[in-house]
């Protein structure tokens, strides 16, 4: 077990627990902290993350398509509250930072239309999406979402890995910035 000092307050991070508690085989509750307040349902408060992330100017959603796309988003965040979730599939370690237990959770095939803004023509593929969240040891009965961003696959492995560090540190930066509010809980 590493300990670290952050904020004056001792957190601890558990190096022999690779395993997300979202694939635990038990409840754990979801809270949403990304710096801005929430009103509503932290699943709910993702699951717009989760849609701004694939909305895009070139992108055409229809409502039904939209109406799934959000169900699946859900579907999803619920099974990782179950606990359900499978490992390195559905969710894995991410940032191998010992200060921060961080995880992604997958969602591996999200079907997209774009729409080629000179032609016009439409063409169908699928997008990676990743949401960052933390499992502090002081929150044991949390998992807390900070970031989404979609995965962008180009043909260099070195800049999928340099675009992916980046959303990384963006999701690390909110985690630091919520230790001394213990993320709005």
């Amino acid at each position: 077990m590493i300990l670290s000092h952050l904020s004056d307050r001792l957190f601890a991070v558990d190096q022999g627990s690779v395993s997300s508690r979202c694939c635990s085989s038990r409840p754990v509750n979801f809270h949403w902290f990304d710096g801005r307040r929430i009103t509503g349902d932290a699943i709910e408060e993702a699951v717009e993350r989760c849609m701004d992330t694939v909305r895009g100017p070139d992108r055409v959603w229809n409502p039904y398509a939209e109406i799934m796309l959000k169900a699946e988003f859900k579907n999803y965040l619920r099974r990782a509250a179950r606990g359900t979730l499978r490992p390195i599939s559905q969710v894995a370690t991410v940032g191998h930072d010992p200060e921060i237990p961080m995880f992604e959770i997958r969602w591996q095939n999200v079907n997209v239309t774009e729409r080629d803004p000179e032609s016009g023509e439409l063409t169908y593929s699928k997008a990676l999406v990743r949401m960052y969240h933390t499992e502090p040891l002081v929150e044991p009965d949390f998992f807390i979402g900070h970031h989404v961003h979609e995965k962008i696959i180009l043909e260099d492995p070195k800049e999928i890995s340099r675009l992916q560090t980046k959303e990384i540190s963006k999701a690390k930066k909110i985690y630091r910035d919520g230790v001394n509010v213990r993320w709005g809980l």
